[in-house]
């Protein structure tokens, strides 16, 4: 154990424990360093980094910061706003975003994931190399209209849209997040299963927030996709005929100053493929060119 109120050093390799106020460094770690600020090992970590602010390591089974992670290798990064590793073999969890080359697990970011592949980022906008970015618009039973954007790996993707509903002397504005799963069938006939918040505004009193479960058959025609399906949804309103904004009622409950729905409803739509490759190339030369 080395254990100080400001600094702790090992020139070569630690076994065991470094606990400082401050910072640890070390070359190798063989167990734990936790440090107030900032944790440093030039070498491989074989346990854990716990930091209030930084962990960098050149490999680590698992860090853990209330700001930011650095390695070139990681089984599990955890922090509270930026992890970046060269490979994951594990998991990254960013409460703001991920950078990673090659994952192989999970990126969980509560906004961006940047990768060349990763199959299973959960965040609002996902750049993967080898994934899937599409813009689209999309309209529901209710005659919502969104203009959306969903990016992911070959298997999860995120999704993000704008838009609103002008029916029948109704005017809102729109606004959606939600998480979808490719089921592939064939080259160009797949499922695409989402789940999805959509909150629907008047700017003045009324809110509509709508929760929907939904699974859409699509066809991909080159970069152009067309997909329709039925959904599954919980509406909630303070708008007492804002329930009525629903297609098929299963359930209906009405509270004094707020009302409920489960009903059935449909959702259909096109979008358009871009070149995530092309995308990340542009982000490398601006980042190249920062960094110049």
């Amino acid at each position: 154990l080395q254990a100080a109120g400001v600094v702790n050093y090992t020139a070569h390799k630690t076994t065991g424990m470094q606990a400082a106020g401050f910072l640890n460094v070390a070359g190798d770690v063989n167990g734990m360093q936790a440090g107030g600020f900032a944790n440093v090992a030039t070498g491989e970590v074989n346990g854990l980094q716990a930091a209030g602010f930084l962990n960098i390591a050149d490999s680590a089974n698992t860090q853990i910061a209330g700001y930011i992670n650095l390695a070139e290798k990681a089984h599990a990064q955890v922090s509270g706003f930026i992890n970046i590793a060269e490979s994951v073999d594990g998991a990254q969890i960013a409460g703001f975003v991920n950078v990673a080359k090659k994952v192989k697990g999970i990126q969980i970011a509560g906004f961006i994931n940047i990768a060349d592949s990763s199959d299973c980022p959960i965040g609002l906008i996902n750049i993967i190399k080898n994934g899937e970015i599409a813009i689209g618009t999309m309209m529901n039973e209710t005659g919502t209209t969104l203009f959306t954007f969903r990016s992911g790996g070959r298997k999860l993707y995120g999704i993000i849209g704008a838009g609103g509903n002008f029916t029948k002397g109704y005017r809102a504005y729109a606004l959606q997040s939600g998480l979808g799963m490719h089921i592939p069938v064939t080259q160009a006939f797949r499922f695409n299963a989402e789940v999805t918040v959509t909150s629907l505004s008047d700017r003045w009193w009324h809110t509509d927030i709508r929760s929907g479960v939904k699974m859409m058959p699509s066809i991909r025609v080159g970069c152009v996709e067309f997909f329709a399906g039925p959904s599954f949804n919980y509406t909630g309103s303070n708008d007492l005929q804002g329930v009525g904004r629903v297609g098929y009622s299963l359930w209906r409950y009405d509270s004094r100053y707020y009302s409920h729905d489960f009903s059935i409803g449909a959702e259909g739509g096109v979008q358009f493929h871009l070149d995530s490759r092309k995308m990340m190339k542009k982000l490398i030369s601006e980042k190249n060119s920062a960094a110049e």
